[in-house]
């Protein structure tokens, strides 16, 4: 893949066309359409800002090689409690490397997890369950 593909490839995951692309990294339409069709290449400050908007290293989008994330190399300025851990960054790799298809997937999947977590802990809730001192569970509702 060359680095038109890869332009266009991070623009329909992000679901923009070229004239939303270009106004958000300054450049004339024009010009990604003649990077997408290999016409030209986008020079270093054009790069810079496709790394940065896409959140993806130049060195990817120049080689496709490497798969860090813009912001993990360049503007990461969280204290350590806020740092993505490296799981964190293996996770967010795997997920770029996915179809639009397929995230849409994962995404659902997560959602149906999280939606069936956040139920049951409605339910905990409402049962109002409470743990005795001989650690047998009983409810609020308890008639002894």
């Amino acid at each position: 893949m060359d680095i038109g593909a890869r332009i266009k490839q991070l623009r329909f995951r992000s679901r923009i066309n070229q004239e939303q692309l270009a106004e958000n990294i300054m450049v004339s339409r024009g010009n990604v359409g003649d990077w997408e069709r290999g016409r030209a290449k986008p020079g270093a400050d054009a790069l810079l800002s496709l790394a940065k908007f896409f959140n993806v290293s130049v060195d990817w989008i120049l080689s496709g090689e490497s798969l860090q994330r813009y912001n993990d190399i360049h503007t990461f300025e969280h204290t350590d409690t806020e740092r993505a851990s490296s799981k964190d960054i293996e996770i967010m790799a795997k997920l770029s490397q996915m179809s639009e298809k397929d995230l849409c997937k994962v995404v659902g999947y997560i959602d149906a997890v999280m939606e069936g977590y956040q139920n049951y802990q409605k339910q905990a809730e409402k049962r109002e369950i409470l743990v005795s001192t001989n650690g047998e569970a009983v409810t609020g509702s308890d008639e002894s």
